[in-house]
């Protein structure tokens, strides 16, 4: 291999390498409470676990440095604060993103609430809330609403710049098309997954974001002219499970094996050359 075909492939490895680890972290994104999930009070109580994942966006899980959880109700555009159920709890003092409330029958009446989870990090901090969840059996007077959407209010970000300048995220940033941002901090769409199958004609297909463009330096520059790129978490969950299929068989018990030479339709043969003394190969059709 020559030079000029190591380096382009020197590239792509450590490009790959960097994407795997980009996507093995990410800010919260709470899978548990599912949506309209019902907790009944018992002995005064109702215990909810709250469980996240990462959902590929900064900051790190990693960098978690606390937790506060926050009983809430309301629309959307009116969060109500009902109660904090627990206040500052160490990262380190929860095990596998899971964390089990008790939420006290006297709080409020029977109705639709959600937890949301304050997570401070090294950097800034992350403000994220669960499905809506039914409580039954409670006691208190505070009336819960809902109103009229099911998803959780939009996340809030607000983390340390590369100049240390703190930059409070507005989830509208996302919208506006990556190569018209000129800010030192830009903004990606959220990540999503491809459908189960594609059921759109292929002549009705269009570009969902414009192509972007490059440039190149003509010289070495003294400073950074961007100094990071911010993506949304998740605004859903994937939830997987075990295959129970039975394995496929191995080709020589499916009847898919067979022998190379049976596929063969031209043969190598060795023949003499009339006045050298060296073999050469030549075919013949078997």
């Amino acid at each position: 291999m020559t030079a000029s075909f190591r380096a382009p492939a020197r590239l792509a490895l450590l490009l790959l390498l960097t994407l795997c680890v980009r996507l093995a972290h990410g800010d919260v994104s709470i899978s548990k409470p599912l949506t309209g999930q019902t907790y009944e009070v018992s002995d005064g109580v109702a215990k909810v676990s709250v469980t996240w994942i990462e959902s590929n966006a900064q900051p790190k899980l990693t960098d978690i440095e606390s937790y506060t959880f926050v009983l809430c109700t309301g629309p959307n555009a009116n969060i109500k604060a009902v109660k904090t159920l627990a206040k500052q709890i160490k990262a380190s003092d929860i095990s596998g993103y899971t964390y089990d409330l008790s939420i006290d029958s006297d709080v409020g009446q029977d109705g639709y609430y959600y937890i949301q989870i304050y997570a401070t990090a090294t950097n800034g901090w992350t403000i994220h809330y669960s499905n809506r969840f039914l409580l039954e059996g409670m006691t208190g007077s505070y009336e819960p609403t809902v109103g009229a959407v099911t998803k959780p209010p939009d996340a809030q970000t607000s983390l340390a710049n590369g100049d240390n300048t703190m930059v409070s995220i507005d989830s509208k940033s996302f919208s506006v098309p990556y190569p018209s941002q000129t800010g030192r901090t830009r903004y990606a769409p959220m990540q999503t997954q491809p459908p189960t199958k594609i059921t759109m004609d292929k002549s009705s297909w269009t570009r969902r974001f414009p192509t972007s463009e490059v440039s190149y330096f003509t010289s070495f520059s003294s400073s950074l002219a961007q100094v990071t790129t911010i993506t949304p978490g998740w605004s859903y969950t994937i939830s997987s499970g075990v295959n129970w299929a039975s394995h496929a068989p191995d080709p020589s018990a499916n009847g898919g094996w067979y022998a190379a030479s049976e596929r063969l339709t031209r043969t190598p043969t060795l023949t003499q050359a009339a006045h050298t003394p060296e073999a050469i190969v030549s075919t013949s059709t078997s």
